[in-house]
């Protein structure tokens, strides 16, 4: 039993696999008690709203696959150079954007959890002051931080 309710907000960024681990950990948080909010791409809404949980757009909008081109498909999925380009061409370019939509999103929120292809959510975190939590999904992602 919750003695105080907390508002979350929740930053994620990526594909489904990204999203749905997210919105489990939000729809556990609402079951105890607390008030999540989902922050990420704008193509979500409708998932999260439908699965009860309040949303708030955080930028870059990127289509998901099905609905890109196959020129931008092919440049992500390119082994040797598809991160390369993903972070440098579509995430990257987008943080200030991404950094002032989270911004606005935490007003009045106890904590702020992070996705670690987020790249807004240190930033945020930083400069707020607000309890800042970053995960991981991959337990590989440990090594990129040694």
């Amino acid at each position: 039993m919750v003695t105080t309710k907390r508002r979350i907000i929740i930053n994620t960024f990526g594909s489904f696999g990204d999203v749905h681990p997210y919105l489990s950990l939000a729809l556990e948080l609402q079951s105890r008690g607390h008030d999540p909010v989902i922050a990420t791409m704008e193509y979500y809404r409708e998932k999260i709203q439908a699965a009860g949980l309040p949303f708030i757009p955080v930028r870059p909008n990127i289509a998901q696959p099905k609905e890109q081109d196959q020129e931008m498909i092919n440049k992500i999925m390119e082994p040797k150079t598809g991160a390369k380009f993903l972070t440098e061409e579509v995430i990257f370019p987008a943080v200030r954007e991404s950094y002032t939509d989270l911004l606005a999103a935490i007003e009045g929120a106890d904590l702020l959890i992070t996705h670690p292809a987020a790249p807004a959510g240190p930033l945020v975190g930083r400069k707020s002051g607000i309890p800042w939590i970053s995960t991981v999904l991959a337990p590989l992602s440990f090594f990129f931080s040694l």
